[in-house]
């Protein structure tokens, strides 16, 4: 039996238990797999509860808000992709070396998506919702499919969290910040938008991150794609604004089956990430869906 968990405060809302056993049932040589959910009450607990997972024989870890930051310090290595992205979602443990191994998937969970349904006419311009994890981790996507130029929209007043993205992207001339007020400059000119906050997210009590209506006279949205990542609920308001107005849309649970299927690769090395067909990942998608509508 391998064993992972999902951490996080809260974690109640998630449905990785389904997503990763799915993942292991549906091998040609299905795996004996369990996921659970662990709520962190706070960070100063996160070191103590590395080290019992790693003691339990866990192969690793999915990390959730609000500790994808936190968790970096902590680990014994990162992947190289994490000195750009600056967030940890997905913890392996080197059982044989005694070492937690952070690395980032969440990229991969925007990238995959996007790569499908962009094409290079597209591939000119960028916005991004937010400063926080998924932030860094869209930005990192953009780059690496060759959007390079990317506008970065924040709340009025600078944040401690967005100064350390702009330190984290300093290097990169095209990323660019500036706040929710003038994004009718950008809007335009941009074919991918992204929102990277948790706007929309049960429980969060904010819909989105700006008042529409300073969108109101550039609502043509059919020439481009909008991605969210948040997954509950599936069908966002941001979602159901930009769909109406001609976007192609892609929800936050296509993020999270693609970061899974990195994840997943990761813990047990078995490579799962071109094994399913689309049409079977939209089988998975809509359990998923379906999980999180009757909870």
């Amino acid at each position: 039996m391998r064993y992972s968990a999902l951490i996080g405060n809260p974690t109640e809302h998630s449905v990785s238990p389904l997503l990763f056993e799915w993942i292991a049932a549906q091998l040609p040589q299905p795996l004996e797999y369990k996921h659970l959910k662990i709520n962190i009450p706070q960070t100063s607990e996160l070191s103590s509860a590395l080290k019992a997972f790693q003691t339990l024989n866990f192969c690793g870890l999915n990390v959730t808000l609000p500790y994808k930051l936190d968790v970096v310090s902590i680990l014994d290595k990162v992947d190289d992709s994490i000195s750009s992205i600056g967030a940890v979602n997905t913890i392996v443990f080197d059982n044989e070396n005694d070492q937690s191994v952070g690395y980032n998937t969440d990229w991969y969970g925007i990238y995959h998506p996007l790569a499908e349904v962009i094409n290079e006419c597209q591939k000119k311009k960028a916005i991004v919702f937010g400063t926080g994890g998924a932030a860094r981790a869209a930005i990192y996507a953009l780059l690496e499919l060759g959007i390079k130029d990317v506008v970065v929209l924040h709340r009025k007043a600078e944040s401690g969290r967005t100064k350390s993205l702009q330190d984290q992207f300093s290097d990169k001339a095209t990323v660019r910040f500036d706040t929710y007020e003038h994004i009718i400059q950008y809007i335009d000119t941009t074919n991918v938008i992204i929102n990277a906050t948790t706007a929309g997210m049960v429980g969060q009590g904010v819909n989105t991150p700006f008042a529409l209506d300073l969108l109101k006279s550039h609502e043509d949205f059919s020439r481009k794609v909008f991605f969210d990542c948040v997954f509950n609920p599936v069908n966002t308001p941001l979602v159901s604004y930009f769909k109406s107005n001609g976007a192609r849309t892609i929800d936050g649970l296509w993020m999270m089956v693609y970061q899974g299927l990195y994840a997943f690769t990761l813990w047990t090395g078995n490579d799962v990430r071109d094994t399913f067909t689309k049409d079977s990942l939209s089988e998975l998608h809509k359990l998923l869906q379906e999980r999180i509508e009757h909870a």
